[in-house]
């Protein structure tokens, strides 16, 4: 019996191994594939050598959703979508519940295929619910292909877990204006530049809304300043995306996330990111001006004013590098300087409309009322949507009792500006006051 009962358990115990270990089998994940072979011939060095370095660690650990997601994003900073796209899916198979990588997944398709990036950015909400992020690429995506009931709810989520955020309220703007609703448009549009919010795509966007209006003048006053250099690109407030550009070896990149943080006022992380890649940006003309304005605008007028003017050693005849070292001399009380600055930059870019101005703030308060004046209507000569200089030029022509100047420039202000604009009124009101007394 004894010898029975141990045949049986030993029976049992062989039966057990043998289930345990096809169960293993079976539930064993397979072997990530290898990173696919790249063609970086048209790639920079720097470019290459990023790419390689990440590809060595995913080749010695393929298993690691941090090295493939990794390799996905140094391919993804480099333009290569469709292979960050690969690694980013490997890293998400590897890892299905880190939202990063079905996020950046998404993020890559989106250049060449919407539906994928569609439902892996749904995909994403689903594992981090409380990002706007997913909902409001969606959004933007539904939008590019008119599916405009399933937008406005992506949007209605994005902006009820970030009210704040500025991409999806252009979106909104966007959806309001395919609706065909102009003046909500309209009203969205002055509601965000109130918010001191200047990027390229409200400005479009507000001319948009105009134009429907049936405002063709305004319309046109916000096209033109379209033109003007502050006026960059909408960026996002993403620490994902902003995690792949920090791989990316083209300055243009940096600048770009840089000004995207500058607009949503996080000047202190631009100004850092651009120092950070300081030594990639030495050809690049607007890295250094686009520095020294983020350091004075953060409060650093010593800091900005030494970056303008060591990179005027190397370059001393770039005008935007002369507007920023007047800017920084301006700051820091030191008119006469200043306005010096900002002829050196007329003398190289006589266009250049906001030295022009500045220099005109610099005669005025040197009280040099005269060439301040004139130096105004230079101004508008070239830059006649720049209501900032047209208000001053308004003021000063009341002062002078030049009436009839005066209203001529207020009539235009009138077509720019709202007409509840504070500055506009008071103007509209010194006029009518010495109109009045002049009749009298």
């Amino acid at each position: 019996m004894k010898a029975t009962a141990r045949r049986a358990l030993m029976t049992v115990a062989i039966l057990l191994v043998s289930i345990i270990g096809v169960s293993s089998l079976l539930n064993r994940t397979p072997a990530p594939p290898a990173p696919a072979k790249l063609q970086t011939s048209d790639a920079s060095p720097a470019a290459r050598a990023a790419i390689e370095q990440s590809l060595a660690k995913a080749i010695a650990d393929p298993a690691s959703p941090e090295c493939r997601g990794e390799l996905g994003k140094v391919l993804l900073a480099h333009q290569f979508d469709a292979a960050a796209a690969a690694e980013f899916q490997i890293a998400s198979t590897l890892a299905p519940l880190d939202f990063r990588w079905k996020y950046l997944l998404a993020l890559a398709e989106s250049p060449f295929s919407r539906s994928s990036a569609l439902q892996h950015f749904t995909e994403a909400a689903e594992l981090n619910p409380s990002s706007w992020l997913p909902p409001a690429r969606i959004a933007e995506l539904l939008l590019a292909e008119n599916r405009l009931s399933e937008a406005s709810t992506q949007i209605t989520v994005a902006r009820s877990i970030a009210p704040d955020e500025i991409r999806p309220a252009l979106a909104e703007i966007r959806l309001l204006l395919l609706l065909k609703q102009p003046e909500n448009a309209r009203n969205a549009a002055a509601a965000l530049a109130a918010r001191g919010i200047h990027v390229r795509e409200l400005y479009e966007l507000h001319a948009q809304a105009l134009f429907q209006l049936k405002q063709p003048e305004a319309a046109r006053s916000l096209a033109r300043q379209l033109e003007d250099e502050e006026l960059t690109p909408a960026g996002w407030n993403d620490p994902f995306a902003a995690a792949v550009l920090v791989w990316s070896t083209d300055p243009a990149d940096l600048l770009l996330q840089a000004r995207s943080l500058a607009a949503i006022g996080r000047l202190t992380e631009a100004t850092r990111l651009l120092q950070s890649g300081a030594n990639k940006a030495s050809t690049h003309p607007d890295y250094y001006p686009t520095l020294s304005r983020l350091l004075l605008e953060d409060g650093h007028a010593t800091t900005a004013l030494e970056v303008a003017s060591t990179a005027l050693l190397h370059n001393p005849t770039a005008p935007s590098l002369h507007l920023a070292q007047g800017n920084a001399l301006f700051t820091l009380g030191q008119r006469p300087a200043a306005a010096d600055s900002f002829r050196q930059a007329l003398l190289h870019k006589p266009d250049l409309s906001r030295a022009r101005f500045n220099l005109a703030i610099c005669l005025l308060q040197s009280n040099d009322i005269a060439a301040a004046t004139t130096t105004l209507a230079e101004t508008l000569h070239s830059a006649p949507e720049m209501t900032a200089a047209r208000l001053l030029i308004a003021g000063l022509l009341l002062d002078q009792k030049h009436l009839s100047e005066a209203s001529h420039h207020l009539q235009i202000l009138k077509i720019q500006l709202p007409a509840n604009d504070p500055q506009l009124t008071d103007l509209l009101t010194r006029l009518s006051q010495l109109q009045t007394t002049d009749q009298n």
